[in-house]
């Protein structure tokens, strides 16, 4: 995903594969797959689909072969610069970092002759597409991020209750969720099962909290509850007083990004208003976890667990 980008009709890039210098972990200079954008189409803070990167640059050139667990090096540099253009890649900021941290791999590096320099406080908002179409993200901290979005709900307000609608690829139980909020007043977190039966709920004051703007939130429930596998669930923030409270958001660029969600494609955002008809909404997501302290050796699928990790959002 591309940040903020100065080009003009005659300016160009290159995007390359190479290996990573073993000896200080920067890419080894050796371009061996590329692909070259006109900077007429880098424009600013957009999901950047270049062309397939081969050996000869063109769409019929061999592309590069992969093995589980490779060590690649992504390059974006000028091909073509004018005085005036830049570059910058978007990079999810990170909430909370002794949790979830970046700084690790894979890391984002910016090379300023004659050196190579890591930055520990960013990772590359970036994406894999494999020849098969199928896409993959690239690190836990790295999601599928079209735009952000925003909920501030109040029991006045339509829709007055937020959340996600989701499944589990295996038996489990879990005891809590957090999720990423600004709660300016009270609320109740509540966990439905596909008929919209309350399998449990956690009020909480609006107090309880450590700082009065957007934060990580953790919330246990009175006991832990068993899901099923492959059953849809709801779990819903729902106001309690007029005040109102922010729960924060993503979009995809589609249902095949979407399931690049640690959740997969299952995890939706989902909405109501007085207690009414669930509306469903596939590619956006609310920041949400779950927290399991159990399973079941039964009804495993391959999917993934987790949902969306609750990091900043600027």
């Amino acid at each position: 995903m591309t940040g903020t980008v100065r080009a003009g009709a005659t300016t160009s890039f290159q995007l390359s594969w190479q290996d990573l210098d073993t000896t200080a972990g920067n890419p080894d200079g050796s371009v061996d797959q590329y692909t070259t954008v006109a900077g007429a189409t880098m424009a600013s803070n957009i999901w950047l689909q270049p062309g397939k990167m081969t050996n000869d640059g063109t769409s019929t050139g061999a592309q590069r072969a992969v093995t589980r667990g490779d060590f690649l090096a992504c390059v974006i540099e000028f091909s073509v610069f004018n005085t005036g253009n830049s570059f910058a890649m978007a990079t999810p900021g990170v909430e909370q970092s002794n949790h979830w941290s970046a700084g690790g791999f894979p890391y984002y590096s910016r090379f300023v002759s004659p050196n190579w320099t890591a930055f520990a406080s960013s990772v590359p908002n970036a994406i894999l597409k494999y020849s098969d179409a199928s896409y993959e993200s690239i690190g836990a901290s790295v999601f599928p991020i079209a735009t952000f979005a925003t909920d501030a709900i109040n029991t006045g307000t339509t829709p007055d209750e937020v959340g996600n609608i989701f499944q589990v690829p295996i038996g489990c139980s879990i005891k809590g969720v957090t999720f990423f909020a600004d709660t300016d007043g009270d609320y109740t977190v509540i966990l439905y099962d596909s008929n919209s039966n309350i399998l449990t709920s956690q009020a909480v004051d609006k107090d309880y909290r450590g700082g009065a703007t957007g934060t990580i939130k953790t919330v246990y429930f009175p006991a832990s509850i068993t899901l099923t596998a492959n059953t849809d669930y709801r779990l819903a923030i729902q106001p309690s007083t007029a005040t109102s409270l922010t729960l924060y958001s993503y979009t995809t660029p589609g249902t095949t990004w979407a399931g690049l969600n640690p959740g997969g494609v299952t995890w939706k955002y989902t909405t109501r208003t007085d207690a009414g008809a669930w509306t469903d909404t596939s590619e956006k997501t609310i920041w949400m976890l779950l927290h399991i302290d159990g399973f079941s050796a039964t009804n495993i699928v391959a999917a993934r667990v987790f949902p969306a990790s609750p990091v900043a959002t600027s």
